[in-house]
């Protein structure tokens, strides 16, 4: 076994109980390359929210974080680093819910805050609706095909 001497003899150390913690700031969460939205999920909706993921191509562990909203909460923006965001899904939320306003149509990709957003209906809509997934695929086949 090898031994070893964590400090040398008479070294200072600052134990935790020492820092001046009044001060310190929050650290913001990191958002991977996608974010997607949504309102609370059904075992059956986050499976097919796990297919809509698997078809961007996007590392689901590393690349992709999914956040559900529970009933009246909003998404605060200020609380995330956004640095690394290329694109958000939003499911069918409320403006008042979160930081962005659709500026285009549903289902098409619009440039805001340095990323590409796209607004869908809810992930029950989708499943329900060969219709919505097809547009959905569309959508993300633009940025899965560059």
């Amino acid at each position: 076994m090898t031994s070893f001497y964590l400090f040398e003899a008479n070294q200072l150390v600052k134990i935790p109980s020492e820092y001046n913690l009044t001060n310190s700031v929050d650290p913001k969460e990191y958002l991977e390359r996608m974010l997607i939205l949504t309102s609370p999920l059904t075992d059956e909706e986050r499976i097919l929210v796990g297919k809509i993921v698997s078809s961007t191509g996007l590392n689901p562990e590393e690349e992709v974080k999914i956040l559900e909203l529970a009933s009246g909460e909003n998404f605060e923006m200020s609380k995330y680093d956004i640095s690394k965001l290329e694109y958000a899904l939003i499911f069918d939320l409320p403006a008042e819910r979160i930081p962005w306003t659709p500026k285009s149509n549903a289902y098409e990709w619009e440039l805001q805050d340095g990323f590409r957003l796209i607004f869908a209906d809810s992930v029950k809509a989708l499943s329900q609706s060969t219709d919505l997934k097809r547009k959905l695929w569309t959508a993300l086949k633009k940025i899965t095909q560059k």
